[in-house]
């Protein structure tokens, strides 16, 4: 990759999404699903699939695509040997750097998280820049310098994240869930889930948190605090309509099936298949 050309940069992995397609390659289909539910499916594949035109460049740097050159270059290809020797194995190594690579990518890098940094900070700075209105009215002088930021900023605060998300990691048990062959598993451009069944507000490490994570059509994993997880759990057709409901009232914009329809729950609790 050139240090310097404008591209196209995944903030999902296109190594981990190749394992929702039916060909598994990265140039495989890839059926998108918008979640407004006005625009319709669309076939896309791995490589142009949750991809943002320069979504890692640097903006004051003389190597401005130097995060997503050692990204692409020292990092997925940890998270494809380990989705690779999952499959292969069908053996969840909670201890695999990969493992980690995977968890803390798909927590923090897609534009979801990102929005949370940016959010407060560009409060922040709405309300300087409202006093500073104020203060230069009344004559006086505000220097609101310090409140600017730059997406390098942003970049900076979710690497310096990683750490925190891997040392959280270690504290959750994780079971790896399998399904049968006929039905499949969807993932989204948000796709490491968090819930809690007591809290409203509520963190990684906020007693009674839970992980979802869907690793590939086949495959999704759960984790826990506190409470063993043993084994393999054998998914049924209902644990994956409901995963996938889940999955998709997670998803900020859009979730991606390895077919052009999927199964998941309606309001009345029932399987159906959609669209």
């Amino acid at each position: 990759m050139s240090v310097g050309k404008q591209t196209n940069h995944h903030f999902i992995p296109a190594c981990y999404l190749k394992g929702f397609t039916n060909g598994r390659e990265r140039d495989s289909r890839l059926w998108a699903f918008p979640k407004d539910g006005v625009k319709k499916a669309y076939g896309t594949n791995p490589n142009n699939a949750c991809s943002k035109n320069n979504y890692y460049k640097l903006e004051n740097n003389t190597k401005p695509l130097l995060i997503e050159k050692w990204y692409g270059d020292v990092i997925e290809p940890k998270i494809g040997n380990f989705l690779d020797d999952l499959k292969l194995n069908m053996t969840l190594d909670r201890n695999n750097e990969g493992f980690i690579w995977l968890l803390s990518s798909l927590f923090l890098r897609p534009p979801l998280w990102r929005n949370n940094i940016e959010s407060p900070l560009r409060r922040c700075k709405e309300i300087a820049i409202s006093m500073k209105n104020d203060i230069d009215a009344a004559g006086e002088n505000l220097d609101i310098s310090d409140i600017n930021f730059i997406k390098d900023d942003i970049i900076c605060i979710e690497l310096e994240q990683i750490k925190t998300v891997a040392n959280s990691l270690f504290y959750f048990n994780f079971k790896l869930c399998t399904i049968q062959d006929n039905i499949n598993i969807i993932t989204s451009d948000a796709p490491f889930i968090l819930a809690n069944p007591d809290r409203k507000t509520f963190g990684l490490l906020s007693t009674g948190t839970i992980l979802l994570i869907p690793i590939n059509k086949n495959m999704y994993i759960v984790g826990t605090k506190g409470i063993p997880l043993n084994g393999t759990h054998y998914a049924s057709k209902y644990d994956v309509a409901n995963i996938n409901t889940i999955i998709w009232n997670a998803s900020e914009e859009r979730v991606f099936s390895n077919n052009d329809k999927f199964i998941m729950l309606d309001d009345d609790d029932n399987t159906i298949f959609y669209p």
